[in-house]
């Protein structure tokens, strides 16, 4: 019996537009062209945030604030907090 042998090669997981991520060898993973995922996901999940959100989270705190506050305030405040 013959037995295939499967080399599993590091990768990383890139930002590109029209997909979620795309997967590319880790070797070939360059900062001057190509952003991480993760990286660009922690940014994109503040506006995954609703205002609504934002202010429960803030109340769960005890951070005060003003309820005509915008959106960036708010998360500045939670930032903060």
């Amino acid at each position: 019996m013959i037995v295939p042998v499967v080399r599993i090669l590091p990768t990383a997981e890139i930002q590109c537009p029209g997909h979620e991520f795309v997967e590319i060898n880790a070797a070939d993973f360059d900062p001057a062209l190509h952003t991480l995922y993760s990286e660009g996901a922690e940014a994109d999940s503040d506006k995954s945030l609703k205002i609504g959100d934002i202010r429960a989270a803030l109340i769960a705190k005890g951070v005060q604030f003003d309820p005509a506050a915008k959106k960036a305030d708010l998360l500045q405040l939670l930032s903060q907090a």
